[in-house]
């Protein structure tokens, strides 16, 4: 498989390789991984800087305003549009929220077409504005072949923000198979119930979830290594073989 991997947030994409390394080793040369970068100069905590070197970047520009983050996600689509197409997408923290976001609007664009079909007779499906089709929720009752983003999603450390809530009561979920991969107790999106918000806006039947208990990082260690790998590699069976 492909993977679009997406940093956290004060990070980079030289980073990001790094933390991952040791994961993607073991899961072997059938995989590659486009380490993209966020675009926005960002203050990066003293754990990164203390090991790592600048740029530290992020996603979208400063603060969580709607159209700073809409803007994020526009930078991904170009990036996405112009070096893919990707199998699969894997994200840490702030990067697994922008993936969920690109997913969670494509699932609500196809159910908006999908019922502006329905009213106007039509049987045209949702696409992303260049004749192809997008998303993560088929639409219902449409003869057009639906083609999600991304046929896997690896979640490391992953939320949502406030963005996504519209998204999920216009009834957007996530449908291709997902990996949740959480730090425990150390890990605020578990203590904060963040991580189980983004489990939830995906469907249970193609979730897994694991810990490996280091808390907010991409872990290191040989217990979280081998738990991140053994998640993801139940998710790639699960994209490839739908069991």
């Amino acid at each position: 498989m492909r993977f679009l991997c997406l940093h956290g947030l004060g990070c980079n994409a030289d980073i990001f390789e790094a933390q991952t390394a040791q994961i993607r080793e073991q899961l072997g040369d059938s995989h590659t991984f486009d380490f993209p970068e966020g675009e926005y100069d960002i203050p990066a905590p003293k754990e990164i800087t203390a090991i790592y070197p600048p740029p530290y970047l992020s996603w979208h520009p400063p603060h969580t305003l709607d159209t700073h983050i809409a803007q994020g996600l526009l930078d991904i689509r170009t990036y996405i549009a112009d070096n893919g197409p990707y199998d699969a997408c894997l994200g840490f923290s702030q990067g697994a929220v922008m993936l969920a976001l690109l997913l969670l609007e494509d699932s609500a664009a196809a159910i908006s077409a999908a019922n502006s079909s329905s009213s106007n007779g039509s049987t045209n499906g949702s696409t992303n504005g260049n004749g192809t089709s997008n998303g993560s929720t088929p639409p219902q009752g449409s003869a057009t072949p639906y083609t999600p983003l991304f046929t896997l999603a690896i979640f490391l450390s992953g939320s949502l923000y406030p963005l996504a809530t519209p998204l999920l009561s216009a009834g957007a979920r996530i449908s291709i198979p997902t990996t949740h991969v959480w730090g425990g107790k150390r890990d605020y999106v578990t203590t904060n119930g963040a991580g189980e918000a983004l489990r939830d806006a995906c469907t249970a039947e193609g979730r897994v979830v694991v810990e490996h208990g280091e808390g907010h990082v991409v872990p290191r260690g040989e217990g979280g290594v081998r738990a991140v790998v053994g998640g993801v590699e139940r998710g790639v069976r699960r994209a490839i073989y739908k069991s």
